[in-house]
């Protein structure tokens, strides 16, 4: 949602911290040999590892040949991708016209394979940008395969010779580095393909800017330049996605700086750099980070949060730390099942307070010490093993697309105003049809640029037989009605869902993505309702049920969620937005990689031995009453929370941080500005 705040340039007003770390005299006593914790590689560790190991075997993407729904750079625009043309200017005007206002339908970008060869910067502007936009939504680029789908920037370009003034070959904004930004540049995507700068030192590869929901997905990066991916040349940056990124050449992998909005890295491969990560300020979570012969692989330089899972360091130069403190401003830093070969320590907390270890291996680490309700020590993580998100096989060819406008699925309304057309019954249709003659996807057309461009979905939707995919092409809006759900006592039962449940034959796991409602929300759910089949939810903007035993894996999405008994959920990057209780884990298991929240209201409750694990937490308060509900709350359940930072310019904090009860007995952590921790473990002990 819109995010008038402060400019973060300006943040936080503290001088004396980065972002200010909050010491409660009820933090625990945590001597040295506690705050590093060792055992044998944990089953996060495997899984981890696991997924890093399978990452880089991205299967090719095709689209159906459908010109409302996709532009295709080669038969539309006349780019060539031979490696010789200059297909620059194709490129930029398909960035442009994805979401042109004069086009009846907004459409994803698609590059086949081949090598497009670009002498300029390509800049994610809109179609007659004066330099200096507020807002953009989109643009959405796919290419055809991870490694023969190539961007090349030309060697010798003009303009990137200079290292000392670095230019990104992809630029996410118009606006200048350091510009004043706002949290208006929606739903992002580069998806897919090998982003290369060739021989120009003062390269970067992308500087990738998206808020609220925004993905970068099966990308290798490569050249010679200064900075492989940029997510810190602007502030207000997030939160996004980044997953399945290979960084190779640079100076600099992975720069994150700024105070907001969080970004979340999932499966990241840096080789060939001096600096793995610079980190400065962000809230940031990474999982699964893999770094080859960084001088240093980690290097933190002015406070935040980091939360870092089971990364790996190799190759180093044998003398120095994997993870390096190297400003004067402490940050809160958490790090799991840390393994770094040829370092000459874990960590190095340098000047700050933070501890320094030796190890360069071990369990955990919080830089802070562990903070609990009460005082009590009640031990560390909980180290959930997350299971691995299954894939879903891409469609192979044409005859697997089946498209629900074709059965009358409309958007928007020529009065403008929302109308009382179903256009459930569209999707309903488009799925019968698909599952009848076996086909696996279906998909919907993207709305046009400016209201009205909405659909109406008032019935549930079945997901059934041969489908395992319902995607959205382009800015599809789902909306529900005039109506807020949220005021109906039966919330979320309420909504209409678009569900799976266990059928004989039909595809273990089904993915319903770019499916999004913008405003208002909530607008429509997303149900699991089966034991033995998984729903993944990437993209999006539902809420999100997840009934008893059922599983669900979530990637990019801004949502509430409901959780029943044995359920099992894994997030990474959530937003949680609203009034009220916003996720409810009431006996379930909950793993969260990446959290973003805006509003009141209690963020996570977890009930009844229910387990909830989140790394990467930012509490941004911007609206709504804080002194009614809890912003954490547990009872007789457990929850861990590795790096939490909330946030409020104008002073509004929450009355009460951290509520536990346990056996009837309820304590709290108290309100405190700036309210942030490297570890909190509440609730029941192990």
């Amino acid at each position: 949602m819109k995010n008038d705040i402060q400019n973060s340039n300006d943040y936080p007003p503290n001088p004396d911290c980065g972002l200010p770390s909050h010491r409660m005299e009820t933090t625990l006593k945590f001597p040295d040999s506690a705050r590093t914790r060792h055992s044998a590689l944990s089953f996060v560790t495997l899984s981890i590892m696991l997924m890093l190991s399978q990452f880089l075997s991205a299967e090719d993407i095709l689209f159906p040949d459908d010109p409302r729904a996709i532009i295709n750079v080669k038969t539309e625009l006349g780019a060539v991708g031979d490696g010789k043309a200059d297909d620059t200017a194709a490129l930029q005007k398909a960035i442009e016209l994805c979401f042109a206002p004069d086009q009846v339908h907004s459409r994803f970008i698609y590059l086949p394979k081949g090598t497009y060869r670009i002498t300029k910067q390509l800049i994610f502007r809109p179609l007659g940008s004066d330099g200096n936009e507020g807002s953009m939504i989109g643009p959405w680029l796919f290419g055809e395969s991870r490694e023969q789908t190539v961007i090349k920037l030309s060697d010798g370009a003009d303009g990137f010779a200079d290292s000392g003034a670095p230019r990104a070959m992809i630029r996410g904004v118009s606006r200048p580095d350091g510009a004043r930004m706002n949290a208006d540049f929606f739903d992002r995507m580069v998806v897919n393909m090998t982003l290369d700068t060739g021989n120009n030192p003062g390269a970067i590869g992308i500087q990738f800017y998206s808020n609220n929901t925004g993905e970068m997905r099966s990308v290798s990066i490569r050249g010679n330049g200064t900075i492989g991916l940029d997510l810190g040349f602007n502030d207000q940056n997030g939160p996004l996605l980044i997953e399945d990124v290979s960084i190779d050449g640079f100076t600099i992998g992975v720069n994150l700086a700024y105070g907001l909005n969080s970004q979340t890295l999932s499966r990241i491969r840096i080789s060939g750099c001096d600096i793995g990560v610079r980190h400065s300020r962000q809230i940031a979570a990474i999982e699964g980070l893999e770094v080859i012969g960084a001088r240093v692989p980690v290097e933190c330089i002015e406070g935040g949060i980091l939360a870092l899972l089971a990364p790996r360091f190799s190759k180093g130069p044998g003398t120095g730390p994997a993870v390096a403190i190297t400003g004067d401003k402490l940050p809160n830093l958490y790090i799991r099942d840390l393994v770094a070969q040829g370092y000459g320590q874990g960590v190095d907390g340098g000047k700050t307070s933070a501890p320094s270890i030796k190890e360069t291996s071990f369990k955990e680490y919080a830089s802070g010490g562990m903070l609990s309700p009460g005082g009590a020590d009640i031990g560390g993580g909980l180290f959930i093993d997350p299971p691995k998100m299954p894939t879903v096989p891409w469609p192979k060819n044409g005859n697997e697309w089946v498209c629900a406008n074709d059965f009358g699925m409309t958007s928007g309304s020529s009065s403008g105003t929302i109308d009382s057309d179903d256009d459930g019954s569209a999707i309903q249709q488009a799925i019968d049809e698909a599952a009848k003659k076996g086909a696996t996807t279906v998909y919907i057309l993207g709305g046009k640029r400016g209201d009205p461009n909405w659909y109406h979905v008032r019935s549930d939707v079945r997901i059934h037989g041969s489908v395992n995919r319902v995607i959205g092409l382009g800015f599809v809006r789902i909306l529900f009605g005039h109506e807020d759900p949220r005021k109906d006592p039966s919330f979320p039962e309420n909504m209409p869902t678009f569900f799976i449940e266990d059928e004989a034959g039909a595809p273990p796991a089904v993915i319903i993505e770019h499916l999004n409602v913008f405003a208002p929300r909530p607008g429509y759910a997303v149900e699991n309702k089966a034991k033995k089949r998984d729903l993944i939810v990437r993209a999006g903007t539902p809420e999100i049920i997840a009934r008893e035993n059922s599983r669900v894996f979530i990637a990019n999405v801004v949502g509430g969620i409901t959780m029943h008994r044995g359920s099992q959920i894994v997030a990474r990057h959530l937003n949680a937005e609203g009034k009220g209780i916003q996720i409810h884990n009431d006996a379930g298991l909950l793993y969260i990689v990446g959290f973003k929240t805006e509003g009141s209201g209690t963020k996570i409750l977890t009930t009844d031995n229910g387990r909830s694990e989140v790394f990467g937490s930012l509490i941004y308060n911007n609206t709504g009453d804080m002194e009614k509900l809890p912003c954490l709350e547990v009872r007789d359940a457990y929850l861990f929370s590795g790096g939490h930072q909330e946030v409020h310019f104008g002073g509004n904090w929450y009355a009460t941080p951290v509520s536990q009860t346990v056996n009837g007995v309820t304590t709290t952590i108290n309100k405190a500005a700036w309210m942030s921790w490297s570890a909190m473990r509440a609730g029941k002990a192990k």
